[in-house]
């Protein structure tokens, strides 16, 4: 059964009710239409999507409060996820990327993207995506990529270590940040 997404207005609606265990109570109020300020956000739902989001349970998703300007993580149906800047959000839920009008339906899922994310995208990289010759840092010292794969990342030497120095790379992950990536160092 599919999840019911709702807005962040009608989850905090319905789980105050779940909290008041008067789940049964919505179902009458919904049944006359809702009229109470913060309430009128649920006449959007039909009976059934407010029965699924209140006894199944997960049975609802709360999508994101998209802005404009925000990036968000856009996985197409039948094709590769990608990032995109939004250019704008129209009253009938469409958002406005890349210059076209889309319809949430057609695609398979928005969501925000992480800071992380946002950051790694922001300078053409996936996230963790180093290369040969990227400056990270960890605690306080630079240290330039030798050579890298998917379980270590070795460093060039420098004062501090005058040996190679290798890395888990989950390690590097959890513990290091980046300092400058090679594109943009002016010593390479």
């Amino acid at each position: 059964m599919e999840k019911v997404k709702l807005t962040q207005e009608q989850a905090d609606a319905i789980q105050i009710r779940i909290d008041r265990n008067a789940r049964d109570d919505m179902m009458d109020y919904h049944a006359s239409g809702w009229t109470g300020r913060s309430n009128t956000c649920l006449n959007s739902l039909s009976a059934s999507e407010l029965a699924r989001a209140l006894y199944v349970d997960n049975g609802y998703e709360v999508e994101p409060n998209i802005k404009i300007g925000d990036t968000v993580f856009v996985s197409w149906l039948n094709r590769e996820g990608e990032f995109y800047k939004v250019e704008d959000v129209l009253t009938n839920g469409k958002i406005v990327i890349d210059s076209k009008t889309y319809d949430k339906p057609s695609m398979d899922i928005v969501r925000l993207a992480t800071p992380e994310e946002i950051f790694w995208n922001d300078n053409d990289r996936g996230v963790w995506e180093i290369r040969e010759d990227d400056t990270l840092e960890y605690l306080g010292d630079p240290l330039i990529v030798d050579s890298f794969d998917s379980e270590d990342v070795c460093f060039k030497r420098n004062k501090n270590y005058p040996e190679k120095y290798t890395e888990s790379f989950d390690f590097v992950k959890e513990h290091f940040k980046v300092f400058c990536f090679a594109e943009d160092r002016k010593d390479v």
